[in-house]
C-alpha cells in the first residue's frame, strides 16, 4: 500500500500484484499523478514467493531522473511486513514484487541473469 501522506496517512493505493503503469494500469492510483508518495506499508500475505516491493519513478519498472544513476535502478524497495516514510518529493509510476530487495531481478546480477533468459 502507498499513501498520500506519512505515517500510513492521507490517500490509500493497494495492490496485490505487479503495476507497470500506475496512472493507466488495471488498477489506477489518480492521485500519484499529481502528488507525491509519502508513505509505504507492505503487508503482503506470508508464503507467497516475490514478497519484497521494489517501485520506480517510470512506467514498466523502469528507472527515470536520479535512479538512473543508482546501482539498483529504481527509487526504492521495501520488504515484507515493512512500513516507512518516504522523502515525498516524487510519485513512483510502477512497483514489481521481487524476491529480494537485496538481490533478484533489481540487483546487478538479477539484471544481467534476466538477459540470459
Amino acid at each position: 500500500c502507498f499513501f498520500s501522506e506519512h505515517n500510513g496517512n492521507g490517500e490509500l493505493c493497494a495492490w496485490r500484484a505487479d503495476d507497470a503503469d500506475w496512472l493507466a494500469g488495471d488498477r489506477p492510483c489518480a492521485w500519484a499523478g499529481g502528488g507525491p508518495v509519502r508513505s509505504i506499508f507492505n503487508n503482503l500475505a506470508d508464503g507467497r514467493p516475490r514478497r519484497d516491493v521494489a517501485y520506480y519513478r517510470g512506467a514498466d519498472f523502469e528507472p527515470a531522473g536520479f535512479d538512473r544513476t543508482r546501482e539498483a535502478q529504481r527509487t526504492g524497495c521495501t520488504k515484507h511486513q515493512a512500513m516507512g516514510n518516504l522523502a515525498g518529493t516524487y510519485a513512483p509510476r510502477s512497483h514489481r514484487l521481487v524476491d529480494s530487495c537485496a538481490t533478484g531481478e533489481s540487483s546487478t546480477v538479477g539484471r544481467i541473469l534476466s538477459v540470459l533468459d
